[in-house]
C-alpha cells in the first residue's frame, strides 16, 4: 500500500518530493556548520587511546588523580601547609598512657626532622659562546638532517662548503629573521652546524673561512678525543665546570662534546672504532628557531636545497606536524575531487544521463551532511578525528554502486512496461531489496566497530555507519523523482554513437559468463585455494602483525618530517638514552594505588571527557592492620626481582619512611625545646589510630621540607581531602622497575603478569580496608597494541555473524547465505593478506581499513547472491547463475571500476591516511570483485540449491518463533471469522 502511495506521489509530484528533500538536507548540513564549530583536527592522535578496558579504566583513573593532586584539584599533598595557607590554627592533644587529657602546645611550623641542605649546582645560562654562537644546541631548536652523495662522506673541504653555502641560503630568507632567536646584541644567533663549529675550532669568524687544512685539523681533533666522549670523561659544559681527565683540546669551547653529541651520526667514530677512516654520512644542522608552529611561513618558503653535488636535505624537524598535517589533509582534498570527476565520467557514460549522475551526485554528498547532522545533534557526539573524513570516500562508492543497480533496473523495467507508474514500481520492489541488503550488511559492518575500545574507531563506525543508512534512505526516496523528471524533460539523455563499443563490451560480458560456467570446477578450486592461503599469511606467517612504533605516522615515509621521526631521530647520540649506561635508560614505574576505584565513568566517544574519581569507601589507612600491611608491602616490595632501587629515596613508600621517622629519641639532652612524644620511639609499631593521626601531618610536612637531592615530591604518598580536618583518601607507593619501557609487546606483557600476578598474591593477605589496591604503569602504547590485535578479530567476527543474519533474512535460504558468507570470507581474508603483503601493520588507520573491508566486500557477493536468490524457480542452477550474473556484472563492475579509481587517485597525497586508503580501496574492490564475480559464481553454478531446496517462508520462519498451542488458537479463531462471515452472507 505504502509504495503504491509513493510512487503515485512521486509521479504526480516529483519536483516536490525533490524540493522537500534538498530542503531537509540543506537544513541539516547548514545548521551544524553555523551553530556548531567545525571539527579541528590541529591534534590528529586525539582519540588513539583506549577506554574501558582493565588497563584503560585504570590509566585514566591515574590521569584524574594526578589531576586531583595539582592545587586546583580535589586533594592536598601536604596538609599542614593546606590548613596553614587557609589561617587554620592547628590544635592537637597528646595521647597518653592513663588516657588523661593534657593540653599540648600549638604544633610548630616546621619539623625537626630535617636533613642538612646542599647548595644546588646552576648550570650555565644560554649565553654566548666565545662571541660565536649563543648557547648550545638544543633538542627544542628547529633541525635539518644533511647526508653525503660522496664516499668520502661529509667530513672534507667540498662538503663544508656545501653545508655553509645551504646554511647561508636559509638564514636569508625573508621570515629568518622575524623568528631567529637573537643574541645580546640582537643579532640572528649563528646556526649549530659542522662548518660553523670546524670555523671556531680554528678560530675563524665564519664558515666561509674555513680551509681544507682547517677540516682537517678539526677533523683529527675530533679522533683524538673521541675516546673520552665514550668514556663519560667528556661532558657538557666542560670549560666551566672543569671536567678532569680530558685533554685541553678536548674541552676547549665545548666544540668537541657539540659535535660529537649533536652533529654527528652514531656510525661517526664509534666506541669500537675511533680511527681517522670512519666516515660521517650524516650531520646535524641546527637552526635559532624554536620548534613550534611559527616556523610555518619559513618552511612554505623552504626550497629544495638539493641541487648541491656533495650534499642532500633528507629530514626536518620544525615542530608543525600536526599544524601541517591539518593543513595538507584539506589541501589535498582536491584529489577526491579528482576522483569524483571520474566518477561522474563513468557514471554519465554508464547511464547515459547527465542529469542522473548529478542528481546521484548531489544525493551523495547531501547524505553526508545529513549524516553529520546527526552525529552531531541526534548522538551528541562532540568529538569528530579526521579518521571520520575516510567515510566521504567510502559513501560515494556506495552510493554510486546503488546508483548503477537503480539506473539498470530502471532502464529494464522502463523499456518493457508502458505506465511510468508501473515501471517505477518493479523498479523500486527489486531496488529496494537489493540496497536494503546492502546498505544494511555494510552499515552493520560499521557500527560494530562501535564495540571497540579505541576512541578514533568508536567514532568512525558510528559516523560511516550512519552514513552508509542515510545514503540508501535518501537514494530511495531522491533517485525515483529523479528518473521521473529525467522522463518529463527533454535532452536528459544522450544516445551514445560508440555501438561497437557497446556490442563488445556485451560480447565480452556473454564470454566471461560463459567462461564461469564452463570452467567453474577449476575457479571453484583456484580461488578457494587462494582463500586458504590468504588465512595462512593473516594468522600464521608473515600475519597481521603489531604497530612497533608509538608514534603516529601522519606522512609518507618520503616525508622529511616522518624521515626524522622514523629513521634519523635516533641516529644521534643526544637522543639516545643507550650509552652503556643503565642509569639513563628509562625504567618503567612500578604504581600502586589505594583509596580510588579504578572506574572510568567518562564518555568513551570523547578523549577529553574523562569523567571523575571514585573513591573506595571501604578504604581506611588509620588502622594498625593497615599500618602494618602497608610496612610489610614496601619492604617485600622492593626484595622483588622487578624492583629497581638505588640510594635514598624517601617518598617511594611513604609508610616505611613514616616508621623510620618515629623510631628517633624523644627528647635531646643539649636542646630543653626538643620534646616528641609520642611521636619517637617510646611507641611501637603499629601505632594506635590517634597516636598515627597525631603524628601523620608533621611527618608530611617534614618530608616536603627535605632538599629535593632526597626527596623529589611526586605523586607517591599519602592524599588528603581539603577539609577543615583533612583525612588520607589515597594512597599510592612508587618506585622504579628493573624493566625499561618497549615497544615490544610480549616483553611488556611478561612485566605486567610478573608484577600483577605478585600485587595479586599480596592482597589475598591484606586487610578488607586495603583489598581495594590496584596496579599500574605506562601502559598506553600496551594496551592499544592489546586491543587492536584483539578487537579487529573480535570485530570480524560480529560483522560477519551479522552479514550471515541479514543476508538469511533477505533470501531465507540457508545455502545461499552459507554460500555468500563463505566467499566474502575468502574475499576479506585475501584482502587482509594483501594489505600484509605490502606491509602494513595493525595500527589505527589499518584497523579501521579491516573494519571498512567487511562493509566494502559484501557489496558485490550480496548483489549476486540476492538476484540468484529471485531468479525464477524454473532455472536450473547454471541457469539462475547465468540470469544473475547478466543482471549484476555490469553495475558492480562499473561500481569497482569508480571506487577503485578514486582510490588510485588518493595514492599521490603525501597524507598517509589518504595514501593507505587509495591502496585500500584500489585493492579491495578489485579482491571482491574477483571473488564475487568468479568465486561464488562458480559456487553457486556447482552447488546452488535449486527447486526451493533450503528455502523458508515468512510463514514457516514464523512457526519456528511462535509455540503451536499459539498457532493452533490462531487456526480456529480464524475458522469461527471466517464461519461468521459466510452466516451473514446467507
Amino acid at each position: 500500500m505504502f509504495t503504491k502511495r509513493f510512487v503515485g506521489f512521486t509521479a504526480n509530484h516529483p519536483y516536490l518530493l525533490v524540493a522537500i528533500l534538498t530542503t531537509v538536507s540543506i537544513t541539516c548540513l547548514v545548521v551544524p556548520a553555523t551553530l556548531k564549530s567545525l571539527p579541528n583536527f590541529s591534534d590528529p592522535q586525539m582519540g588513539f587511546e583506549t577506554r574501558g578496558t582493565d588497563l584503560a579504566k585504570k590509566l585514566t583513573t591515574w590521569k584524574n588523580l594526578l589531576e586531583s593532586s595539582k592545587y586546583s584539584g580535589q586533594f592536598v599533598s601536604n596538609p599542614k601547609e593546606y590548613l596553614q595557607t587557609k589561617n587554620y590554627i592547628i590544635k592537637a592533644k597528646r595521647p597518653s598512657k592513663n588516657k588523661t587529657k593534657r593540653s599540648f602546645k600549638e604544633i610548630p611550623k616546621t619539623s625537626s626532622f630535617k636533613l642538612t641542605k646542599t647548595k644546588k649546582t646552576k648550570v650555565p645560562a644560554s649565553q654566548e659562546t666565545d662571541n660565536f654562537f649563543c648557547g648550545y644546541p638544543d633538542s627544542k631548536y628547529a633541525k635539518i638532517v644533511i647526508k653525503s652523495k660522496r664516499e668520502t662522506g661529509l667530513f672534507d673541504y667540498d662538503s663544508m662548503r656545501a653545508m655553509c653555502k645551504l646554511e647561508k641560503r636559509m638564514i636569508t630568507k625573508k621570515d629568518y629573521k622575524g623568528l631567529c632567536i637573537k643574541s645580546v646584541k640582537r643579532k640572528c644567533c649563528k646556526p649549530w652546524s659542522l662548518p660553523n663549529y670546524v670555523a671556531l675550532m680554528n678560530s675563524k669568524k665564519s664558515c666561509q673561512e674555513i680551509t681544507e687544512k682547517d677540516v682537517q685539523i678539526s677533523k683529527e681533533t675530533l679522533v683524538t678525543c673521541a675516546p673520552f666522549y665514550h668514556n663519560f670523561t667528556l661532558k657538557p659544559h666542560c670549560k666551566k665546570m672543569n671536567c678532569t681527565g680530558a685533554p685541553k683540546i678536548c674541552t676547549e669551547n665545548d666544540s668537541v662534546f657539540n659535535i660529537l653529541n649533536y652533529m654527528t651520526s652514531l656510525s661517526f667514530l664509534p666506541k669500537n672504532d675511533t680511527s681517522s677512516k670512519v666516515l660521517l654520512n650524516e650531520a646535524m644542522l641546527y637552526l635559532p628557531l624554536a620548534c613550534s608552529i611559527a616556523t610555518m611561513p619559513f618552511y612554505e618558503d623552504f626550497d629544495d636545497f638539493n641541487e648541491f653535488d656533495s650534499i642532500e636535505l633528507i629530514a626536518l624537524d620544525f615542530g608543525l606536524k600536526n599544524a601541517l598535517f591539518e593543513k595538507i589533509l584539506i589541501r589535498d582534498a582536491w584529489l577526491m575531487i579528482v576522483g569524483a570527476i571520474f566518477l561522474l565520467i563513468s557514471m554519465c557514460f554508464y547511464t547515459k544521463s547527465p542529469f542522473f549522475t548529478f542528481m546521484t551526485l548531489i544525493a551523495i554528498f547531501l547524505s553526508l551532511g545529513i549524516s553529520y547532522s546527526v552525529y552531531t545533534y541526534v548522538y551528541q557526539l562532540e568529538f569528530f578525528p579526521f579518521m571520520n573524513l575516510l567515510a566521504v570516500i567510502v559513501t560515494i562508492g556506495i552510493g554510486a554502486d546503488d546508483a548503477f543497480i537503480f539506473s539498470k533496473l530502471w532502464r529494464e523495467y522502463r523499456a518493457s512496461e508502458d505506465s511510468l507508474e508501473e515501471a517505477l514500481s518493479k523498479t523500486l520492489q527489486q531496488a529496494f531489496v537489493t540496497m536494503l541488503v546492502t546498505s544494511m550488511t555494510t552499515s552493520v559492518a560499521f557500527f560494530a566497530s562501535y564495540f571497540s575500545s579505541i576512541t578514533a574507531i568508536k567514532c568512525f563506525g558510528v559516523f560511516a555507519g550512519t552514513a552508509v543508512l542515510t545514503n540508501f534512505i535518501l537514494a530511495m526516496l531522491w533517485l525515483p523523482p529523479t528518473v521521473i523528471i529525467q522522463e518529463r524533460i527533454k535532452g536528459c539523455n544522450f544516445n551514445c554513437s560508440c555501438g561497437r563499443f557497446s556490442c563488445f563490451l556485451d560480447a565480452l560480458q556473454t564470454t566471461l559468463i560463459k567462461a564461469i560456467i564452463k570452467f567453474k570446477h577449476a575457479l571453484f578450486i583456484i580461488f578457494s585455494t587462494a582463500g586458504c592461503l590468504a588465512s595462512i599469511a593473516v594468522f600464521y606467517y608473515p600475519k597481521l602483525r603489531l604497530p612497533d612504533n608509538n608514534d603516529f605516522q601522519l606522512f609518507d615515509s618520503s616525508h622529511p618530517f616522518e624521515q626524522y621521526e622514523l629513521i634519523y631521530k635516533n641516529k644521534f647520540w643526544f637522543t639516545q638514552n643507550m650509552k652503556e649506561n643503565e642509569d639513563s635508560i628509562y625504567k618503567l614505574p612500578l604504581r600502586f594505588v589505594w583509596g580510588v576505584s579504578p572506574a572510568d565513568n567518562g564518555n568513551y566517544m570523547d578523549p577529553q571527557n574523562l569523567g571523575d574519581l571514585e573513591l573506595d569507601e571501604s578504604f581506611n589507612f588509620y588502622t594498625p592492620q593497615a599500618q602494618e600491611f602497608m610496612y610489610d608491602f614496601c619492604k617485600d616490595l622492593q626484595s622483588q626481582p622487578f624492583c629497581r632501587r638505588i640510594g635514598l629515596s624517601l617518598g617511594s613508600c611513604f609508610m616505611e619512611t613514616f616508621v623510620d621517622l618515629l623510631k628517633r629519641r624523644c627528647s635531646d639532652l643539649s636542646d630543653s625545646k626538643f620534646n616528641k612524644p609520642p611521636c619517637c620511639n617510646l611507641t611501637e609499631f603499629p601505632f594506635e589510630s590517634h597516636v598515627f593521626n597525631y603524628c601523620l601531618y608533621d611527618s608530611v610536612d617534614a618530608l616536603y621540607t627535605t632538599p629535593s637531592r632526597f626527596f623529589s615530591p611526586g605523586l607517591a604518598g599519602p592524599k588528603f581531602s581539603k577539609s577543615d580536618v583533612p583525612k588520607i583518601q589515597a594512597f599510592v607507593v612508587e618506585f622504579d622497575s628493573t624493566f625499561s619501557f618497549s615497544l615490544n609487546f610480549d616483553y611488556m606483557d611478561g612485566f605486567l603478569r610478573d608484577v600483577d600476578n605478585w600485587f595479586q598474591s599480596k592482597l589475598v593477605g591484606a586487610p578488607d580496608e586495603l583489598k581495594g589496591g590496584w596496579f599500574i604503569s605506562d601502559f598506553d602504547f600496551f594496551d592499544l597494541q592489546r586491543t587492536l590485535s584483539e578487537n579487529t578479530l573480535v570485530a570480524i567476527i560480529i560483522s560477519m555473524a551479522l552479514a550471515l543474519g541479514v543476508l538469511f533474512l533477505t533470501t531465507l535460504n540457508i545455502l545461499v547465505s552459507l554460500f555468500g558468507v563463505l566467499v566474502i570470507t575468502c574475499s576479506i581474508l585475501s584482502t587482509m593478506a594483501s594489505l600484509v603483503l605490502i606491509g602494513w601493520k595493525l595500527n589505527i588507520l589499518e584497523s579501521i581499513a579491516i573494519s571498512s573491508i567487511i562493509g566494502l566486500t559484501v557489496d558485490f557477493s550480496l548483489h549476486l547472491t540476492v538476484n540468484f536468490r529471485f531468479a525464477p524457480d524454473k532455472m536450473s542452477r547454471e541457469e539462475a547463475t547465468i540470469s544473475a550474473l547478466r543482471n549484476t556484472l555490469g553495475p558492480v563492475t562499473m561500481a569497482a571500476l569508480t571506487t577503485s579509481a578514486a582510490g588510485y587517485f588518493m595514492i599521490f597525497s603525501s597524507v598517509l591516511a589518504y595514501k593507505q586508503i587509495g591502496q585500500f580501496l584500489c585493492i579491495v574492490m578489485i579482491v571482491s570483485w574477483l571473488f564475487a564475480v568468479f568465486h561464488l559464481g562458480s559456487l553457486l553454478a556447482l552447488a546452488g540449491p535449486e527447486n526451493q531446496c533450503g528455502q523458508l517462508s515468512f510463514l514457516k520462519f514464523l512457526r519456528t518463533f511462535i509455540s503451536k498451542k499459539e498457532l493452533t488458537f490462531n487456526e480456529s479463531h480464524e475458522l469461527e471469522r471466517m464461519n461468521a462471515l459466510k452466516l451473514d452472507n446467507n
